[in-house]
């Protein structure tokens, strides 16, 4: 077992130790490391998905796996909002932090790191169902907060628009359609899938390095984070567990790579997008949810692990 857990776990912990070395020794300043970023979220991790998905053989009944990731959102924030009230808690970023999974620069280069990104379109079909929730309900929640009108029509531009959707459904459409074969055939084309492979390569260590550089938890305050965390990972393994018996495996009938890829979503951190929607004049909010994210990003890293560690006993 650690002849299969330590290859695949050190070079994790690496690149998330460099993050924090490049960081703690000033070797990239933290405006180049939002470039980086940048980068990655628009380019590299696009033409890693985009490959992924071109590659994997998407079924109708992956459809059925959209629609529920997409309502378990939508139900963790009215179980947010309820536990809010009755818990009496003075934050309305409490129930926004019970929905969304930061899969972008967290659970595809996790899963990729241990599976390899051939099978990055396991968890990808998950991430549809996630990334329709964050586009239309989460960011209009945020847009509220801040007193910006919201529309449906911008909701749907800024989804049409993301590199990341374009990228996966790039990928669907040409692979349902039979013509992945044609872009390495063809000689033109074949150049610029050549010029895509290089750039998704560096997708995964960029993202580790960028995560280990901003992995800051601030020890003041940790009370709510902590409750946060908890509270979201309680209920959402138990979400996970009927999930997985009676969709995944009684219904639909999937192998554990997609159990894994269910799980891996549930233990992620919510996403790292908030903070962007958040008035820059509540230092308070803006401590809590900073370090919430940053808290349920070490609790995922730990539960990765222990995750992994479960399915290959």
């Amino acid at each position: 077992m650690l002849h299969f857990l330590v290859p695949k776990f050190l070079p994790i912990i690496l690149l998330l130790l460099i993050g924090k070395a490049i960081k703690r020794f000033n070797f990239i300043s933290e405006p180049s490391i939002k470039e980086l970023k940048k980068f990655v979220v628009n380019i590299s991790l696009p033409a890693l998905l985009f490959f992924s998905f071109l590659n994997t053989n998407f079924q109708y009944k992956y459809i059925l796996i959209i629609l529920v990731v997409f309502m378990l959102n939508i139900i963790m924030l009215f179980i947010g909002r309820l536990l809010q009230a009755v818990l009496k808690i003075d934050s309305k970023y409490f129930s926004i932090l019970f929905t969304g999974f930061e899969m972008g620069m967290l659970g595809f280069s996790l899963y990729g790191s241990v599976y390899g990104p051939e099978n990055l379109g396991y968890i990808g079909v998950l991430d549809l169902g996630q990334e329709i929730y964050v586009w239309f309900f989460l960011t209009s929640i945020l847009l509220s907060y801040q007193n910006d009108s919201v529309s449906i029509k911008s909701s749907l531009v800024s989804f049409i628009k993301s590199p990341v959707i374009i990228a996966i459904y790039s990928g669907i459409l040409l692979n349902v359609l039979g013509l992945s074969g044609f872009l390495t055939e063809n000689v033109i084309l074949s150049g610029f899938v050549s010029t895509l492979s290089m750039l998704s390569q560096v997708t995964i260590p960029f993202i580790l390095i960028i995560i280990g550089y901003q992995l800051n938890v601030r020890f003041s305050k940790l009370r709510l984070p902590l409750i946060t965390i908890a509270l979201r990972l309680s209920i959402l393994m138990i979400f996970g567990v009927l999930i997985n018996a009676f969709l995944f495996k009684h219904m639909l009938r999937l192998d554990d790579k997609f159990s894994i890829a269910l799980f891996t979503l549930l233990i992620l951190p919510p996403p790292f997008i908030i903070p962007l929607y958040m008035r820059s004049d509540n230092v308070e909010s803006e401590e809590y949810v900073g370090n919430t994210l940053s808290l349920g990003t070490a609790f995922t890293i730990v539960g990765f692990f222990i995750l992994i560690l479960a399915f290959s006993l």
